[in-house]
C-alpha cells in the first residue's frame, strides 16, 4: 500500500513582501498537476492532504476551483481515496460544505476535533471505507487495510467546545492533555496499520518562515512523547519545511515558499511517499519544486538588477539602496514581468546621507508623515487611494476623541 502525503497548499496566496501582489495561483496549479502525475506514476493507493488547503477563510473563486478540480483528479473520480483535513488557515465549515459531493468520489474531508460516533460506510470499485467519529478505515481491493485518525487544526476554543458536556471535560486539562485524550481513543476497526493525520505544531519541529507565529508558541506545541505507540505513522501539516521529527513523524512541508525566509530556509519542495508493509514502511521524498527554481538575488542598485538575465524560474530581488528612481524601478518590473516574485529596498535610515535626509516629524502634516512612514517600511511610494483612506481614518479618530 502506497500513501502520498502533502500539505500546506495555501491556494490563493499572494507572495509575502512582494510589493507587486504576485499571486501564486499559476505556480500552485502547475505544482498540483505535478502531484497528480506523481500519484498516477507511483501508483499511489491513498492521498493524504494534511491541512491549510487555502490561505484564508474566504479564498478567491479561482483557488476554490483549483482545489475542487485537483482533488477530483487525485481521486481519479472515485478510484482512489483522498483524505483532507482542515488547517489553521482554512474555514472548517467552508471545507465541510462540499462533503456531500466529495464523498461520492471517495474524497473524505474532516474538519471537527470530535465527530459524531455514528458509523458511515462507503463502497467503491477499488476500495471500501468506513467512518466512525474521527476514525476512517480504508480497505483496498487487494485486502490491505489502514485506520486513519483524523485531527484537523483545533484552537483552545474549539477544543473546549469539543469536550463541553463530556465527562472527560476538565478546565484544568492542558492543550496537550486534551489532544492526547482525543488521539488515544482506540480504533473501532481492525486494520494492518494505524496512522495519525493532523495539522499541528509538535516539539522539535522547525518552522519554514511564514507560519502564523501565534500558533507556534508554547501553548500550541504538542509533545511528541504523548503520541501513542499504536500509530505506525504520523503525517502532519502546518510547518512549511519538509522534515522528519523522529522515525515515524513527518511534515511534508508546503508546496511553494511563501516568503523570502522560506526561499532561504526551504527552497526545495517535496511530497512524501510511504510504502506500507507488515514490518513498517519505506519512505521516499519526491521533489515537486527544485532548489534553483526560485532565485533570491541581491544587488546594490536597480541598475545592477537590470543587467541580470531573465531567469528560467522566478526571482526575488533585494536592492541594498533605498528607492530613489521610479523610472528604473518600472523598467526592472517590466523586464522581469511574470518572473518577479517581489522586490525590496534598503532602509533609508541605515544608508548613506546622499540617499536619506533625517526629517523632523513635528513639522510634517498627517499626509507627509504617512508617506515617510510608508517609504521607510516598504521602500516604495504609497498609492493615492491608500493615503486618502489613512487620512479619513485619522479624521474619524480625532473626531471621536474630541
Amino acid at each position: 500500500m502506497k500513501i502520498l502525503h502533502t500539505a500546506d497548499w495555501h491556494l490563493g496566496k499572494v507572495f509575502e513582501q512582494s510589493q507587486i501582489n504576485f499571486s501564486l495561483i499559476n505556480e500552485q496549479k502547475r505544482i498540483l498537476e505535478k502531484i497528480t502525475k506523481i500519484s498516477d506514476d507511483e501508483k499511489i493507493d491513498i492521498v493524504v492532504i494534511a491541512g491549510d488547503i487555502f490561505d484564508s477563510y474566504n479564498p478567491p473563486n479561482e483557488a476554490r476551483a483549483l482545489f475542487h478540480e485537483t482533488i477530483l483528479e487525485l481521486s481519479k473520480h472515485g478510484e482512489r481515496p483522498v483524505i483532507v483535513i482542515s488547517g489553521n488557515h482554512d474555514s472548517p465549515e467552508g471545507l465541510a460544505s462540499i462533503k456531500p459531493f466529495t464523498e461520492k468520489f471517495g474524497i473524505f474531508i474532516h474538519h471537527l476535533p470530535r465527530e459524531e460516533k455514528k458509523t458511515v460506510r462507503f463502497s467503491f470499485t477499488s476500495f471500501s471505507a468506513e467512518q466512525q467519529g474521527n476514525w476512517l478505515h480504508i480497505e483496498l481491493k487487494s485486502g490491505e487495510s489502514v485506520n486513519f485518525y483524523l485531527l484537523p487544526f483545533v484552537s483552545e476554543t474549539r477544543l473546549n467546545e469539543a469536550f463541553h458536556g463530556d465527562h472527560l471535560f476538565d478546565k484544568t486539562l492542558s492543550y496537550n492533555d486534551k489532544i492526547q485524550s482525543l488521539i488515544s481513543s482506540p480504533p473501532p476497526f481492525s486494520g494492518d496499520h494505524s496512522i495519525l493525520v493532523s495539522h499541528i505544531f509538535v516539539d522539535r519541529g522547525l518552522p519554514g518562515g511564514s507560519e502564523k507565529t501565534l500558533i507556534l508558541g508554547s501553548s500550541y506545541t504538542f509533545e511528541t512523547s504523548r503520541i501513542p505507540d499504536s500509530y505506525s505513522l504520523v503525517l502532519l501539516g502546518h510547518l512549511h519545511r519538509a522534515q522528519q521529527i523522529e522515525h515515524r513523524i513527518f511534515y511534508s512541508g508546503s508546496i511553494f515558499p511563501m516568503n523570502v525566509r522560506e526561499i532561504e530556509n526551504s527552497p526545495s519542495k517535496y511530497v512524501s511517499v510511504f510504502d506500507m508493509h507488515p514490518e513498517g514502511f519505506d519512505m521516499d521524498l519526491i521533489e515537486i519544486l527544485p532548489e534553483n527554481y526560485v532565485d533570491l538575488k541581491k544587488f546594490e542598485t536597480l541598475e545592477k538588477a537590470l543587467e541580470h538575465p531573465i531567469p528560467e524560474g522566478l526571482i526575488f530581488i533585494e536592492i541594498e539602496k533605498p528607492l530613489t528612481d521610479q523610472i528604473t524601478f518600472s523598467e526592472v518590473v517590466k523586464k522581469f514581468k511574470g518572473k518577479l516574485l517581489g522586490i525590496t529596498f534598503g532602509n533609508p535610515e541605515e544608508l548613506e546621507d546622499e540617499y536619506y535626509t533625517r526629517i523632523d516629524p513635528s513639522k510634517l502634516s498627517d499626509r507627509e508623515l504617512f508617506v515617510e512612514f510608508y517609504r521607510k517600511q516598504t521602500g516604495t511610494e504609497p498609492k493615492e487611494e491608500l493615503i486618502r483612506i489613512f487620512l479619513e481614518i485619522m479624521n474619524e479618530v480625532r473626531n471621536e476623541a474630541g
